[in-house]
């Protein structure tokens, strides 16, 4: 996100990585617990972000049967999506879409979108859009009480005023050990998304009467529109 994008991943070694091993075990036994001691597990949430190049396809070539192997360019459109679900599985929060173009010409005459669209330049959360989201979940869950684990992303601020939403952050340089988004969920999900990708491009080549299409070609008849569908 804004606040990560000049980082860097880099290899832990040796004490350093035993010891957040150790706080991360220490903190889903010992905090974890009294945190969501008086909620039922329908009832307990976690939410992450996750970037996509939404019209990126696998590197071979997508073509008609007797189409001839072309180069082509990795398309570089992307968005930002907040996933949230619950801990029993049973229940999965509208995704948010942050996209960089806020009136696309494929939205004309739309008047009502599969998921939640926000935009801004970078395609980033901002702390204005994740105030706007929290807002609705609170309206959404007016007839019951949730806990919202989140990161601590500096767009996740804690300003906005809740009823029904009780947030909690997880703690700091632990998150890809304990935040369960990132144990397969969105993996998966993105995992479902471009086979749907696939399977529309599949489509566009049976139906074209072009005898070669290129799969950069291809990418870019997948409309953002398209995309929110999918995500649906």
């Amino acid at each position: 996100m804004a606040g990560c994008r000049d980082g860097k991943f880099k290899k832990q070694h040796g004490e350093k990585q035993d010891v957040d091993d150790f706080s991360a075990e220490r903190w889903v036994v010992d905090a974890l617990p009294d945190i969501i001691k008086d909620y039922e597990p329908r009832d307990i949430f976690n939410v992450d972000e996750t970037s996509l190049y939404w019209r990126a396809i696998p590197d071979k070539m997508l073509a008609s049967k007797t189409a001839e192997a072309a180069g082509n360019k990795v398309a570089k459109e992307r968005v930002t999506l907040l996933l949230a679900c619950n801990m029993d599985g049973g229940e999965k929060l509208e995704p948010l879409t942050i996209g960089k173009n806020r009136n696309p010409r494929c939205f004309t005459n739309v008047k009502r979108f599969p998921v939640d669209y926000e935009a801004n330049k970078n395609s980033w959360m901002t702390n204005d859009i994740w105030s706007k989201w929290l807002k609705k979940v609170d309206n959404v869950m007016r007839k019951r009480h949730i806990v919202m684990l989140r990161d601590n992303c500096a767009a996740h601020g804690d300003n906005v005023r809740l009823t029904n939403v009780k947030l909690v952050f997880l703690p700091q340089n632990m998150t890809s050990l304990i935040q369960s988004m990132d144990q397969g969920i969105i993996a998966n999900f993105k995992r479902h998304y471009r086979s749907l990708v696939l399977r529309q491009l599949m489509t566009t080549i049976d139906q074209d009467n072009e005898s070669s299409l290129r799969a950069s070609e291809l990418s870019k008849k997948l409309m953002l529109l398209d995309f929110l569908h999918m995500v649906k």
